[in-house]
């Protein structure tokens, strides 16, 4: 193995087709930074998120076996914007994962260029969230450590200030990200000291947004973190690779705006009455928009839609699913279940590619979803 990078907590090998991370600021009983990124990286279960192999004890501390990712963002970056397909992905896989680990309770306080790891895929290129050092979990009104990020990402909240802040300062954080991973440059640079001096300028020199990229960027580079974007505000921004302006030209000519979160309310009661898990609710939500891009539908497949990407999602989340007659029987026989099979078929097709593509499908799954031809 040979050392390719060190970090501020540990320095990274790799070898053999994955990545090997030794903590070099441990020290006897520990340090915080190596014990929180290892609890948080046996906790998160997300496509998007940094997923931990293994890991193990040597002489001088822990090690943890990661898989191998091409480079991170501020490599792939190199001083020049990612494509308008790259940003699409970028933003779809960042948005998904901090609002994962939110859902989780914790907050990340470090999202930048550097932490994000990137990866080739037959589709594009895949994003993943990683370096958990400062992932912490969130409690309203307690008090954090100050200045514990990159301040040319943090929020001015986490710079300055009585050290109450909350899940938001990582959404200014992926607004800068995405910002400079559009334009190619950082909107501030410097230390804490020159970040103060010259934010509140630069801020305000961001020229009024034109596009739907700019737009998400715009809602959550805001400076009074109320005002700032939630994390479910930022979760219905994506869906699948696409922006929510493009869905909504498709739905102002196909289906009333209205009635999509009528079918999300009533998808939300399923899940809530049958016990089916929060972040199979979610994704599915996300295969109903992608899958709404794709094709023209129509107010009576509604239904019959909405249950097939739960079905589909609760294999992405779950051990133990719904079978195509417990959805009918759900829905008071409103559909066959040669149709379901079939639905799930033709969103098993669009989905795929985002959903399925970084998780290697089992084959009695694929088998069952796959047409063959």
């Amino acid at each position: 193995m040979s050392s390719v990078r060190t970090g501020g907590n540990g320095v990274v090998t790799l070898g053999d087709g994955v990545a090997r991370k030794r903590y070099s600021t441990w020290r006897g009983g520990g340090s915080s930074d190596a014990i929180r990124e290892i609890c948080a990286l046996y906790r998160f279960k997300h496509r998007a998120v940094l997923a931990m192999r293994a890991w193990g004890y040597e002489s001088d501390g822990p090690v943890v076996t990661l898989p191998l990712c091409a480079c991170n963002l501020r490599d792939r970056l190199r001083g020049a914007g990612l494509t308008p397909h790259e940003q699409k992905c970028l933003a779809t896989n960042v948005l998904t994962a901090v609002a994962y680990v939110h859902r989780e309770g914790f907050f990340h306080r470090d999202v930048k260029p550097d932490n994000v790891l990137c990866a080739p895929e037959a589709h594009g290129t895949a994003f993943t969230l990683a370096d958990f050092g400062t992932c912490v979990r969130h409690v309203p009104g307690k008090t954090y450590t100050i200045g514990v990020c990159t301040p040319m990402y943090a929020a001015p909240e986490m710079l300055q200030g009585d050290g109450v802040y909350g899940l938001r300062v990582d959404w200014w954080s992926v607004g800068l990200v995405l910002r400079e991973a559009r334009l190619g440059v950082p909107l501030v640079c410097g230390k804490t000291a020159d970040v103060l001096a010259t934010l509140d300028e630069a801020v305000d020199g961001i020229p009024a947004p034109q596009t739907a990229a700019e737009r998400l960027e715009a809602r959550m580079i805001v400076r009074d973190p109320a005002a700032r974007w939630s994390t479910y505000a930022c979760r219905r921004a994506t869906h699948g690779p696409r922006v929510v302006d493009d869905a909504d030209a498709v739905w102002s000519g196909v289906l009333n705006p209205r009635m999509r979160p009528v079918l999300f309310e009533w998808m939300g009661e399923v899940c809530a009455r049958w016990k089916i898990a929060h972040g199979s609710f979610v994704e599915a939500c996300a295969m109903v928009r992608e899958v709404l891009i794709a094709r023209p539908s129509t107010p009576d497949g509604l239904q019959l839609l909405g249950c097939a990407c739960l079905h589909l999602a609760q294999h992405l989340y779950e051990t133990t699913v719904f079978w195509p007659e417990d959805y009918v029987y759900i829905t008071c026989n409103s559909f066959t279940e040669e149709e379901f099979g079939a639905e799930v078929n033709a969103v098993f097709e669009i989905v795929a590619p985002r959903a399925y593509g970084g998780l290697g499908v089992d084959a009695d799954v694929g088998a069952m979803y796959v047409k063959k031809k």
